[in-house]
């Protein structure tokens, strides 16, 4: 997914999240949510070029600060679902004591909203539910009875056929009916529908595949949602491949990279995958990369040469004519370094550097360990700036500008005396030439 578009997905949960709540959780909601909001809009004024570049296609660094937006989202829903767990059954509960307040049912909520897997799922209604009002669940044309009903929350079970089987995300509407009894004349009664959605996810988040060098074969596992595994590797020396149930496609190569399904930690000589439940905010997501091995330097395919044309027949008065054939044009080869450094945009300016001071984020000492030791953790550095984007970092130590790629371990690629801008100008060439270089190997 492009990052304007999934920022603007961002900002519509966030107001549905907010609307959903009252009183002083409203307040408190929209205060958090007015935060993040301030937070996106310096994303985007930070990171401007890069708002048109698929996620997969962002430095680490840039990543790491949408990934922690996400966080941000996901950590105000659970506080306004840790919210609603106690406050709404303590008012229910002080509201049934009350006489005034009357006795008709209703729902609140129901949680989880989300199904999958080989086994029944237990789903919670919360609410006003007298004893005497003889819930039913009606889902497609089974209709479920309660195994749990207490005031304030019904449980039903919910069969496995409705979902077990499902290849894609698809949503199960049904509906719970309650009997509504009058507060006068007690034979007189009446139905109440609520509507109710759930989602289906398939039983598998995707397929995962471990390959190291020394494997012929990668290792495949089929990854259940929050699931948790741990393999042993060789540093540097390992790339994992995720097929998800969408179609989509993720690779991570030596480092620490998050996407919205997996989570994935390089611990050096190991590595951990943890798969993060489903949400409401997978239905719209799609992310589909090329597959470009590291590893190893691709194979290239020669383009099939067209046959020449038949030579013209000789005649008494011209020698027979002969049509030179051309060469295939070469094919360009893909230095590793290169393809490790990934999409670099074909413009660059000075002001694209952010300077961070002395302070290092901890992203940059997270994914470029040897970057970090051993040439930015100096006593001589002074200063530090940073294009995420573009891949690149400049130091300022020992009285020189030394640019570095952000990307596998590599010496200075400009040193030089002076003030940035004139450092910058030697720079920009080196940069540029890099930017212009295939990293993708052609589809022939």
């Amino acid at each position: 997914m492009v990052v304007s578009r999934h920022l603007n997905y961002i900002r519509k949960h966030l107001n549905k999240l907010v609307e959903k709540t009252s009183g002083e959780v409203h307040s408190v909601a929209n205060q958090l949510a007015k935060d993040i909001h301030e937070e996106i809009e310096a994303f985007k004024v930070a990171y401007a070029d890069s708002l048109n570049l698929t996620v997969d296609k962002l430095d680490p660094l840039v990543r790491g600060w949408l990934e922690k937006i996400n966080q941000r989202v996901e950590h105000l829903e659970k506080k306004i679902d840790k919210v609603a767990l106690v406050w709404p059954d303590f008012a229910l509960n002080t509201s049934l004591s009350v006489p005034f307040m009357g006795n008709y049912p209703k729902v609140t909520r129901w949680s989880p909203k989300y199904v999958f897997g080989k086994e029944n799922a237990i789903i919670h209604f919360h609410g006003i539910f007298p004893l005497d009002s003889n819930p039913k669940l009606r889902i497609q044309d089974k209709v479920i009875e309660p195994y749990e009903h207490i005031n304030t929350q019904i449980s039903f079970s919910i069969p496995k056929e409705l979902y077990a089987e499902v290849k894609s995300p698809r949503f199960i509407k049904g509906e719970l009916r309650l009997t509504e009894r009058s507060q006068v004349i007690s034979c007189i009664s009446s139905r109440l529908t609520f509507k109710t959605t759930l989602v289906a996810f398939p039983e598998f988040a995707g397929k995962l595949s471990i390959l190291t060098h020394e494997q012929e074969k990668p290792e495949t596992v089929n990854l259940r949602w929050g699931e948790t595994i741990i393999r042993g590797v060789k540093p540097n020396k390992w790339k994992i491949c995720f097929d998800a149930y969408n179609n989509s496609h993720y690779e991570f190569i030596g480092t620490t990279l998050n996407n919205p399904i997996l989570e994935v930690s390089d611990l050096k000589d190991r590595v951990k995958i943890f798969v993060k439940g489903p949400r409401m905010e997978l239905l719209h997501l799609r992310h589909v990369v090329d597959q470009v091995s590291i590893l190893k330097e691709p194979e290239q395919k020669t383009p099939p040469t067209k046959a020449p044309p038949p030579p013209v027949p000789p005649t008494k008065t011209s020698p027979p004519l002969v049509l030179p054939t051309k060469a295939p044009p070469p094919v360009p080869q893909i230095h590793p370094f290169r393809a490790a450094l990934g999409h670099l945009p074909h413009q660059i300016q000075s002001n694209h550097f952010q300077s961070s001071g002395q302070k290092i984020p901890a992203a940059i000492k997270k994914s470029y360990p040897y970057l970090y030791k051993e040439h930015i953790h100096k006593k001589s550095t002074q200063e530090v700036r940073i294009a995420p984007a573009h891949k690149a970092i400049a130091i300022y130590k020992s009285g020189k500008w030394r640019f570095y790629w952000l990307g596998p371990p590599s010496s200075a690629i400009v040193e030089k005396k002076g003030g940035f801008q004139k450092a910058f100008d030697a720079f920009k060439p080196k940069y540029l030439e890099m930017a212009r270089k295939p990293y993708i190997a052609s589809r022939l």
